[in-house]
């Protein structure tokens, strides 16, 4: 065979093996109603996963497992029936059935321990019994009618955000929530942006975004644990965290730049509550002493500046 042969039968021999893996690859994936999913939790075609399931399979988009009223296809839980169907971290898993409704979904993070939740969500990943108790995503104006506003009109709901304004008349304003569990080990998540740094007519004496941990029928020895970035000029600030033993902060780098996405974490944990901020890679962290008591509700405020939340997500964990 000539080198010109030999040269072509390779060349039609590296063609036909990419054909067969092209073709193996189209198999794969546009599989049949009934199989298996991508390790990525979607299907090929217009098929849509059941990533629920024990063993998540492909099902017909037209079709509604759940009997919610919604289509697979239109449906971010197809196995559960929710009317909510809001996805808040977009990565087509609604928050009904997201293991952790704030971050986006990896198939490189396993539930270890079996308690339903992964990622940022699960503060002992190897450790069972930590559970979601309250999730608010703000999806709809309605949103609000189970909270208790301190300035009714200074809070308002649009556009999957929780949106506080402040004005010179009314420089704060607060929004309340009662949580269902008696549990002493919470974490609360908040993700806010500024929208005005320096509302007109509102002085610029003492800025806060906070998210809080509180009881709502105080008792002896209880009260609330505060936390969020503190501006007395408009500047970087610190991040403060505050309860009825002390008051801690540390030094920002930014905490007051318009439409820059923050997040908020308030910890309380036996003898000691924790605040941290997250900007990107940059994470700030304060600590304090916590008397021990119920925290059985969560707050969100603001203070001198108009910001809005994109959501509060409480977690609750077993005594460890």
């Amino acid at each position: 065979m000539s080198l010109y042969h030999a040269a072509m039968a390779r060349t039609l021999l590296l063609l036909s093996s990419l054909a067969a893996l092209a073709a193996l690859a189209a198999c794969e994936s546009d599989p049949e109603p009934g199989g298996p999913c991508r390790t990525d939790m979607t299907c090929g075609g217009s098929l849509v996963c059941n990533f629920q399931a024990t063993s998540p399979t492909c099902l017909a988009p037209e079709k509604d497992e759940d009997g919610d009223g919604l289509k697979n296809e239109d449906d971010f839980c197809p196995n559960t029936n929710e009317a909510s169907n809001n996805d808040e971290d977009g990565d087509g898993q609604g928050d009904a059935c997201d293991l952790c409704p704030i971050e986006t979904f990896r198939a490189s993070v396993k539930d270890t321990d079996g308690d339903k939740l992964v990622g940022t969500c699960d503060p002992a990943p190897t450790e069972p019994g930590d559970k979601i108790v309250f999730f608010e995503a703000f999806d709809k104006p309605a949103a609000l009618s189970a909270w208790t506003l301190d300035t009714p009109a200074n809070l308002s709901v649009s556009n999957g955000a929780l949106r506080v304004t402040v004005t010179g008349a009314g420089p704060s304003a607060e929004a309340k929530h009662d949580l269902p569990t008696t549990a002493t080990t919470l974490a609360a998540f908040a993700a806010y942006r500024v929208v005005d740094a320096a509302p007109s007519g509102v002085s610029n004496a003492s800025r806060q975004v906070n998210v809080a941990l509180y009881d709502p029928a105080p008792n002896t020895g209880s009260g609330s644990v505060l936390c969020g970035p503190v501006s007395a000029d408009g500047g970087a600030g610190r991040l403060t965290v505050t309860t009825t033993q002390g008051q801690s902060s540390s030094a920002l780098v930014s905490s007051f730049t318009v439409n820059e996405p923050y997040r908020l974490l308030v910890q309380q944990e036996g003898s000691s509550a924790r605040c941290v901020q997250i900007r990107g890679d940059l994470t700030t962290v304060a600590t304090t002493n916590l008397e021990g008591a119920l925290r059985p509700g969560v707050s969100l405020s603001v203070r001198g500046v108009s910001a809005s939340y994109d959501y509060v997500l409480v977690i609750s964990s077993p005594v460890r």
